[in-house]
C-alpha cells in the first residue's frame, strides 16, 4: 500500500511541476509577443522627440517616471508627481518651492491613479500645450480569458501617449 501511495505522490508531484512549467512557458511566450507587438509605442525616441519639440531646455517638469530620461536628456529637470511624501505635500513643494513649469500626464498613469493628475490640475493654472497620441496596440486585446479579462498589461497598449500642460505663473 505504501508503495502505491509513494508512486501516486510522485505522479502528482510531476503533474504539478509540469503544469507550473507549462504555465510559465505559456505566459513568457504571451508576454514576449506583446512586447514585440508594442515596440512602436515604447520607443524612447518618441518621448525624446515630443519633449524636444514642446519643452524648452532648462525647464522644470513634473510627471510620472515614464518621461524621466526623455526630459533630462533634452536638458530639463524632472521630478515625480507620484512618489514620496503625501500628494498634497508633493504638489505644494513642486508648485511653491521648486516652481515647476510643465506637467506631463501619461494615459497610463491617469488610468492607474487619476487622483495625482487631477490634484495637480486643481491647484495651479495649467494650459494644455501638446498631446502625444499613439495608435493603440491591438496585441493587448488578443490575449483575454474566456471571461473577457486581459491576460497582459494594458500599460503596453498606450505607450508614451500623454498630455503636456504648461503652468501659467503670475508675474510679480
Amino acid at each position: 500500500m505504501s508503495q502505491f501511495v509513494s508512486k501516486s505522490l510522485n505522479v502528482l508531484w510531476i503533474a504539478m511541476l509540469s503544469g507550473l512549467v507549462l504555465f510559465n512557458v505559456a505566459f513568457f511566450s504571451l508576454k514576449n509577443c506583446q512586447v514585440v507587438a508594442s515596440v512602436g509605442q515604447r520607443s524612447p525616441q518618441i518621448a525624446l522627440e515630443f519633449v524636444q519639440k514642446n519643452i524648452p531646455k532648462g525647464s522644470k517638469v513634473v510627471g510620472e517616471p515614464m518621461f524621466f530620461y526623455a526630459v533630462t536628456e533634452a536638458g530639463s529637470e524632472y521630478q515625480y508627481y507620484d512618489l514620496y511624501e503625501s500628494l498634497e505635500e508633493r504638489e505644494r513643494k513642486h508648485r511653491e518651492e521648486w516652481g515647476y513649469d510643465y506637467l506631463i500626464v501619461t494615459q497610463k498613469s491617469y488610468a492607474m491613479r487619476a487622483i495625482n493628475a487631477d490634484y495637480y490640475l486643481s491647484k495651479a493654472e495649467l494650459e494644455e500645450v501638446a498631446r502625444l497620441e499613439l495608435r493603440p496596440n491591438t496585441a493587448t486585446g488578443w490575449f483575454t480569458t474566456p471571461f473577457g479579462l486581459p491576460l497582459l498589461s494594458k500599460g503596453e497598449n498606450v505607450g508614451y501617449s500623454s498630455v503636456l500642460y504648461k503652468r501659467v505663473k503670475l508675474r510679480k
